[in-house]
């Protein structure tokens, strides 16, 4: 008999229509973690990670069947909510409370109540749940009925939970070629898109020597490609300095990407980050309008230091990706515009262009909801599926008052057009490609996906 079975819900449960985007694109950390914190405590904990291992609802049951687990951990963000609900459903129906459901993630975080209004989840854990989960589980293993919501008690000190437990996924699931790796928790920032329930404002750290440890027992595996999952990884300068040094002490040869804001990079840091291995990082720009990045989505983050971040990255030859979003309150076609110059008129390496969709949690879900673009019951009529399957094009958008959905879908191709098909890039990246076949194909993929679709992912929900 297991004693915990650990689920990452997938977007959808029905084979014939995965994902083939993010969903096969990394393991789940955040149940990884967990996993390492209850097998410390000799718990036997298996994970499935859905979409990855291509299951769907009949392979869950066969496999609770075979594994007996007494406890269910289910991870799901809003865009997996309707098949978190679905999985604890149907294992309710079957096994009553044998089995003890407790639910985690994301979306649990800005929706609490989701228990009582699908309740088949025994208990919901809201922001981290390592400490909490332990709690729960040896309760529930004890004999006691555990039942409701309860706030995940925040690890201070990082270095003391165990590194996440990669032996419970397979590599070859995933398309990422890199270990992911995080090295802090909790945000400062108030972005008007982030679910902020879901993220303790508290910032903590993971010591210098902590993370080189975890980078250490991954070189081999991962041939020394890592990519740090912090969204802004040197919000602690000193701290970076210090992770960068211990890898040039060690002489590590190692391939890194990292992201941050392009206020927290000076050229003393880059370059010493350059030599730890740093190839790429990627900013949170958001708009090519000052105005709306700084008023709207409160980044306070001016044009001139997004210009000399991407100079020193060139500087010292570091990959300078930009994340960018369209359809934010009060935006203009003008301001749009500046967003469709914005990979011409700051030059970094790559853009990624992403429709803004207000999800549970975050102002601009209150906004919306105040608007009349969402309605207050949006959440259970996705779960119930009447939006549709799916996320991508099932799920809203924001949609600005003076503009239409037609107009931004148009212009984020307009932008990705006048970045990725200019001949001074294309020419680049053909010469970068023909070191690698593997690139190269991996490129002519894209370019056709930006030509039929005008977009560069591949994912489909």
């Amino acid at each position: 008999m297991l004693d915990i079975l650990l689920i990452n819900a997938p977007i959808l449960l029905d084979r014939t229509k995965y994902s083939v985007g993010d969903e096969k694109w990394c393991p789940p950390l955040g149940l990884m973690y967990i996993a390492s914190s209850l097998r410390k405590d000799g718990f036997k904990v298996k994970l499935l990670d859905v979409r990855a291992m291509d299951m769907d609802m009949k392979d869950i049951m066969i496999f609770i069947a075979q594994e007996q687990p007494r406890i269910i951990g289910i991870s799901a963000l809003t865009s997996s909510i309707p098949s978190a609900v679905k999985i604890a459903r149907d294992i309710k129906e079957k096994y009553n409370n044998k089995i003890h459901i407790c639910l985690g993630g994301s979306h649990v975080s800005a929706d609490p109540t989701i228990i009582e209004r699908f309740p088949f989840f025994d208990s919901a854990i809201i922001q981290e749940g390592e400490l909490t989960f332990k709690k729960i589980a040896n309760k529930v293993i004890g004999g006691e009925r555990v039942r409701g919501v309860f706030k995940g008690e925040i690890c201070m000190n990082l270095d003391t939970l165990p590194f996440p437990s990669r032996d419970l996924v397979k590599k070859s699931n995933y398309k990422e070629n890199r270990a992911f790796i995080s090295t802090s928790r909790g945000c400062p920032y108030k972005c008007i898109f982030c679910c902020l329930p879901a993220i303790p404002d508290k910032v903590r750290y993971r010591s210098a020597k902590n993370v080189v440890e975890e980078i250490t027992t991954l070189c081999e595996p991962w041939q020394g490609r890592f990519l740090f999952i912090d969204d802004t990884f040197t919000l602690n300068r000193k701290r970076v300095i210090d992770i960068c040094q211990q890898i040039i002490s060690k002489n590590m040869k190692i391939s890194w990407i990292a992201n941050t804001r392009a206020d927290l990079v000076d050229d003393e840091l880059l370059r010493l980050m350059a030599q730890a291995g740093c190839e790429e990082i990627a900013f949170g720009v958001e708009s090519g309008s000052e105005r709306i990045r700084n008023e709207i989505i409160g980044k306070k983050i001016k044009d001139e230091q997004i210009t000399e971040a991407v100079f020193l990255c060139r500087k010292n030859k570091i990959k300078a990706t930009f994340y960018l979003m369209m359809g934010f309150p009060t935006e203009t076609t003008e301001d749009i515009k500046k967003t469709v110059q914005c990979g011409l008129r700051f030059k970094p390496d790559i853009i990624g262009i992403h429709f803004t969709a207000p999800m549970p949690g975050s102002k601009l879900f209150v906004k919306a909801i105040e608007e009349g673009q969402l309605k207050p019951d949006i959440i259970d009529q996705y779960i119930m599926g009447k939006l549709g399957k799916g996320f991508r094009g099932v799920w809203p958008l924001y949609i600005p008052q003076s503009l239409s959905k037609d107009y931004i879908h148009k212009m984020r191709r307009r932008a990705y057009y006048k970045f990725y098909l200019r001949p001074s890039f294309l020419l680049h990246r053909l010469f970068s490609s023909l070191r690698s076949w593997k690139q190269l194909k991996a490129d002519i993929r894209i370019l056709i996906n930006l030509l039929r679709h005008g977009r560069t992912d591949t994912s489909i929900t």
